[in-house]
């Protein structure tokens, strides 16, 4: 984990866990970022691509219906503060994603490459949805945010291969740990068969003057070759290749 401070939250950038024999192991050990003020969410759906939250990760669905999420690493790297891992949501789709903490955003790129076509979503943080759509949402292409009563969500697109349209879900009640119901801010798209690449900055804070100054102004996004080269320096971090470790 690579931990980060962000405007009196925590967030812990994650690559390495994963635990497939435990009951909603992928929601609790494999998604890219994790909140000590907005936890996380379940799934509540495993038929539910359409209305999943995805929250803190990236979904992949090959029919419209069912979906597959990062669940095992291959192999995980860390070098300075960059993550890198490489999973498989099907034996014959690869995905190495790169997390970089940028605060109060954090950074994400995949490099995808499967044979068929692809839907795909991607999550920011899950906050408090109120009564009687009293909250503010907004999406568009490349771009999505939602602002509740105390809290803000937000994703932006960095320049992915593929355009992708932002919406605003409005995750299955009682899915997240610590709000009863929740927004979610998407990035969604259909990629072809080949290599893809798909960054996105995300950021979730309270509301306060700092946001005005922060949601204009994402991170760039990385250049590939020269997170190749960064890749190359990085040392291995699998929870699952620790010495000791109790199987």
């Amino acid at each position: 984990m690579v931990m980060m401070p962000v405007n009196g939250d925590v967030v812990a950038l994650s690559s390495g866990q994963e635990n497939r024999q435990m009951r909603f192991g992928s929601e609790k050990y494999a998604k890219f970022a994790y909140s000590a003020r907005y936890a996380f969410s379940i799934e509540s759906d495993e038929r539910g691509f359409v209305g999943g939250a995805f929250d803190s990760m990236l979904a992949f669905s090959d029919d419209g219906i069912h979906y597959r999420v990062r669940e095992a690493n291959e192999e995980v790297l860390i070098a300075g503060d960059v993550l890198f891992s490489k999973w498989s949501p099907w034996p014959d789709v690869l995905v190495e994603t790169c997390l970089i903490p940028s605060s109060p955003w954090h950074v994400r790129v995949h490099r995808i490459t499967t044979p068929r076509p692809l839907e795909t979503a991607e999550g920011g943080f899950a906050i408090d949805r109120r009564d009687f759509d009293a909250d503010t949402l907004f999406a568009a292409e490349g771009t999505a945010h939602a602002i509740g009563a105390e809290d803000f969500s937000g994703i932006r697109d960095l320049g992915s291969t593929v355009p992708r349209e932002g919406i605003i879900q409005k995750a299955p009640p009682n899915t997240n740990l610590i709000a009863a119901r929740t927004l979610v801010p998407q990035l969604r798209t259909s990629i072809p068969s080949g290599e893809t690449v798909l960054g996105c900055a995300v950021i979730a804070f309270r509301n306060n003057p700092a946001l005005a100054e922060a949601w204009p102004s994402p991170p760039v996004m990385p250049d590939i070759e020269k997170l190749v080269a960064i890749r190359a320096e990085g040392l291995n971090v699998s929870t699952m290749l620790a010495p000791g470790r109790i199987p």
